[in-house]
């Protein structure tokens, strides 16, 4: 009977579940083994076969009702999990963002002058081949910095999704956070499809490492609890890393190839020349937020 209701259960809730209990399975039953250990999980299932019919099926649904309720409680809180892996910290945590962030700015200025010095030998052939290696690597992460120390996160995951943010306000004078849900209506399908893909992806990765912390609550019952719970979060977390480059490479790409329409949708001119179009970005943002009217020339164009 067993055998069967779990084939049954398994054929509906495959799809659609695996992804988001399969965390949730590992986190109670690792629970249920620190409590009654190896011999006590044995006795357990023996007791559990004896049981008829209606308690079986009565205990199973308990348990599911368990697993998908923990792991809906936990894909709640996966975005505030996420925005707490970027650096968006309480204020009682100031001393610390102040502290990491500083660590951040020190730590990317002598990167970008180790990157200067390397390259230098690059371009006069003066450089091993482990040099141009780390000449590449270096410029890969610089990459993914913010090009303004103001804009400097605690977190690598905070300054590579920041750096999506702010490099169109640098580069085109468009605000990210103002323009995205005006040019996310004018994407391709394809480009839509990825970057959906892309942050599915990036709040499954924190709602893994929120599992990971919620291990911690196991302490009472093994000091295992500790190691296993700190390894999970810190595999999750340097996963998201990979993901979250991915994500700010879309979200760029998606400003570099369809800005243009935005001005276009909104009936603007287009910026005249490649010196103007920082202006003419600033201005338009101003307008999507503030509904602030275009001035200086730069006037609304009918269709």
């Amino acid at each position: 009977m067993l055998t069967k209701l779990w084939e049954s259960v398994g054929e509906g809730l495959a799809d659609k579940w695996v992804a988001q209990l399969g965390p949730a399975v590992i986190f109670w039953f690792s629970g249920l083994y620190f409590w009654l250990g190896w011999q006590g999980l044995v006795d357990l299932s023996k007791t559990l076969l004896v049981l008829d019919t209606l308690q079986q099926i009565t205990l199973i649904a308990g348990a599911l009702l368990l697993l998908i309720a923990s792991a809906n409680l936990v894909q709640r809180m996966g975005n505030i999990a996420l925005r707490f892996l970027e650096g968006y910290w309480p204020p009682i945590l100031g001393w610390l963002d102040d502290l990491k962030t500083n660590d951040w700015a020190r730590r990317i200025q002598a990167n970008l002058k180790h990157w200067t010095e390397l390259q230098n030998k690059v371009q006069n052939g003066m450089a091993t081949r482990l040099e141009t290696r780390q000449t590449s690597s270096l410029d890969r992460n610089l990459h993914y910095m913010p090009a303004d120390p103001k804009d400097y996160m605690p977190t690598e995951l905070g300054n590579t999704l920041r750096m999506a943010e702010t490099t169109p306000r640098h580069i085109y004078g468009l605000d990210a956070v103002v323009c995205w849900p005006h040019l996310w209506t004018l994407l391709s399908d394809a480009m839509r499809e990825g970057l959906t893909g892309v942050r599915q992806q990036l709040d499954q990765i924190s709602e893994l490492w929120l599992w990971g912390i919620l291990f911690f609550v196991w302490i009472g019952l093994t000091w295992w609890a500790v190691p296993i719970g700190l390894i999970w979060s810190w595999i999750a977390y340097r996963l998201s890393l990979n993901i979250a480059r991915s994500y700010a490479d879309l979200i760029t790409a998606s400003f570099d190839m369809y800005r243009l329409n935005l001005y276009k949708s909104l009936h603007f001119d287009l910026p005249e020349i490649t010196t103007k179009e920082k202006e003419y970005g600033e201005k338009l943002t101003e307008y999507l937020w503030r509904g602030t009217s275009p001035t200086n020339g730069w006037m609304f164009k009918h269709p």
